[in-house]
């Protein structure tokens, strides 16, 4: 609580930011060691031994944690939910002369969109393990004919490198559109994101 309050009156000292990582880091708090690490790696005229040292905890974050838990959730107001063309008609030409049917109007609504993701590392090794992940995708109008939900599920291997990490995931998905199945999908995720200094 004293470096919380420090840092709200003068939140550019970036030694009481980092006194306030490592606590966060032994209280094996790790969401918040890592933002108040990046916070400090980002900063002006930071040393590059000090940027070093962070980069050694922000690597030892990734190696001890065990969940990693995201989610949003977004207003949508939309002036052609249902993807009108814009165009009163269409029409075909046939050898019984020209075939017509009206088109629906552009129809405009508000609805939701939300998602969320969480991923589970179970460790084998020091740098090798098993990630697992669950995304649920909602998209939801007061019509439910626009509807659209995704559910996906994917495990593979993870393996953990300085600076970067590498994980493959085979990987099951399903969607509901709009309160029926709509398909089902089969893949693999690639995934290896890399810190830039």
């Amino acid at each position: 609580p004293i470096l919380l309050s420090i840092l709200n009156q003068f939140p550019d000292l970036a030694r009481v930011r980092l006194e306030l990582a490592r606590a966060y880091f032994l209280d094996e708090n790790y969401t918040d060691a890592r933002f108040h690490f990046e916070l400090v790696k980002g900063g002006k005229d930071i040393p590059p031994e000090v940027v070093e040292n962070i980069e050694i905890f922000l690597d030892a974050i990734r190696r001890h944690k065990n969940w990693s838990l995201s989610a949003g959730l977004n207003i949508l107001p939309d002036s052609n939910v249902n993807q009108a063309s814009g165009w009163e008609e269409e029409c075909v030409t046939t050898p019984f002369g020209l075939l017509c049917r009206r088109l629906d109007d552009e129809k405009k609504s508000v609805g939701a969109r939300f998602n969320a993701t969480a991923n589970h590392y179970l460790r084998f090794t020091r740098d090798f393990g098993l990630r697992s992940t669950v995304r649920f995708d909602m998209t939801e109008f007061g019509n439910r004919d626009y509807d659209d939900y995704t559910l996906s599920v994917a495990s593979g291997p993870r393996y953990i490198f300085h600076f970067c990490e590498f994980s493959l995931h085979p990987t099951v998905e399903k969607r509901w559109m709009p309160g029926k199945q709509f398909n089902l999908a089969y893949g693999a995720d690639l995934d290896a994101p890399k810190r830039l200094h």
